[in-house]
């Protein structure tokens, strides 16, 4: 048997039940342990690295969960969902679909959003990035209400009933699962999660600044997009694009 039917055979026997595999024959027991027990231990493993894997990527949801409920979770999710790739970066892709289905999306009505938004996060990561040009320097400010922005290919606005962002932060500031039951997740927000450079970022809006630049993702110059948000107060814009600067946001200025 080649390398590549060992791997994939190996997989099925200890992703499945599937006793009758041909790798079976193949296995060696150790020490007192026979194929049974020998199998038990790599399933466990497998199950055990599936999780941390998803534990990784969807830290957020693992904040909101805590360890004993996210775990136990994760264990369902490897069990009913066997892995057919050996790279783990590629593992959980329905896992917030697979959120819409438990009870824990019923008690955390946010779940399958705050994983989908985890998710964007991960695809942006690795994504390649671009150095930084900082496009405001050779601005001429006359022109800048008939300038279209461009904005980098890997970013996405979001608005949500829930604190999605914060929770977001709080899983990048590492904070203790316990925390969780003191969190107030209730708040709407609004946000622009983006790649530059080789960083990913996010930043809070107001729901006037995620029209703004809803408006410019759609190819909108500037004044049209600020008239299509007639009711924002002009701090709000000079905010939003003193925002867009400081973080360094890769924008081509197109007239």
């Amino acid at each position: 048997m080649d390398f590549k039917n060992f791997q994939k055979n190996f997989l099925k026997v200890i992703s499945t039940s599937d006793v009758a595999n041909e790798l079976i024959k193949e296995i060696r027991t150790i020490g007192k342990l026979n194929v049974d027990e020998v199998i038990s231990i790599y399933r466990q493993d497998y199950v055990a690295r599936l999780s941390e894997a998803l534990g990784e990527f969807f830290e957020s949801v693992w904040f909101v969960l805590g360890d004993d409920d996210f775990f136990k979770l994760a264990k369902e999710y490897v069990e009913s969902n066997p892995s057919s790739v050996q790279d783990l970066a590629n593992y959980g892709r329905h896992f917030p679909e697979y959120l819409k289905k438990t009870s824990y999306q019923r008690e955390f009505p946010f779940l399958f959003e705050l994983a989908s938004l985890e998710q964007s996060y991960w695809d942006f990561f690795h994504k390649k990035g671009t150095p930084y040009q900082d496009p405001w320097d050779s601005l001429n400010p006359e022109q800048f209400g008939d300038l279209k922005l461009k904005f980098p290919q890997d970013c996405r606005t979001f608005s949500s009933e829930y604190s999605l962002a914060s929770l977001f932060m709080a899983r990048k500031n590492k904070l203790n699962s316990s925390d969780n039951e003191n969190f107030n997740w209730s708040l709407p927000e609004h946000a622009f999660l983006y790649k530059s450079s080789d960083q990913v970022g996010l930043i809070h809006l107001t729901i006037g600044q995620k029209l703004i630049i809803d408006n410019l993702l759609q190819g909108k110059c500037v004044s049209d997009s600020l008239e299509l948000a007639a009711d924002i107060d002009p701090q709000e814009v000079s905010q939003l694009f003193s925002l867009l600067k400081s973080h360094q946001v890769q924008l081509e200025l197109v007239l």
